[in-house]
């Protein structure tokens, strides 16, 4: 988040947030193709870089947001961030819980397998949220022009 902060200073909102976005989906879809093939030194690392790619995002778009508030308004804007943010997480761990534990039940009606059907799952549910993240690419690029 640091390092977020100090390239939002430099370069603004858009270039950091989508350099961001762009490698925490990058990241997710080799995430998602090397699941069962990984060393633990590989997930480490990419497990680094996407959290160093959140920061790039997280930070950038609050101040984005918080900015473009009147004066009066920025206290409520804040309170408003941090909710919606929150109840984003939890809704996003369940409707994840819910997709990961239905795939993995489907593929267990294929295969008796538990360990490969969680394999599997969790790989689709990753190519899911990867998905979702490349869509968001021309919403940020998009909304550049708000930004600079």
């Amino acid at each position: 988040m640091t390092i977020g902060g100090r390239l939002l200073d430099r370069k603004g909102p858009y270039p950091v947030i989508m350099i961001g976005v762009i490698t925490i989906t990058v990241v997710t879809f080799i995430l998602a193709f090397s699941i069962n093939t990984t060393s633990v030194a590989l997930l480490i690392t990419l497990l680094v870089i996407h959290g160093i790619a959140n920061g790039f995002i997280n930070t950038p778009v609050t101040t984005a947001g918080l900015n473009a508030l009147p004066a009066e308004h920025v206290s409520a804007g804040s309170v408003f961030n941090n909710v919606a943010r929150q109840m984003m997480k939890v809704i996003s761990v369940v409707l994840l819980s819910i997709l990961y534990e239905s795939r993995r039940n489907s593929h267990l009606v294929t295969t008796s397998d538990e360990l490969q059907s969680g394999l599997v799952a969790i790989q689709e549910v990753y190519i899911i949220v990867a998905i979702c993240l490349a869509i968001s690419i021309p919403i940020v690029f998009y909304l550049r022009k708000d930004w600079q």
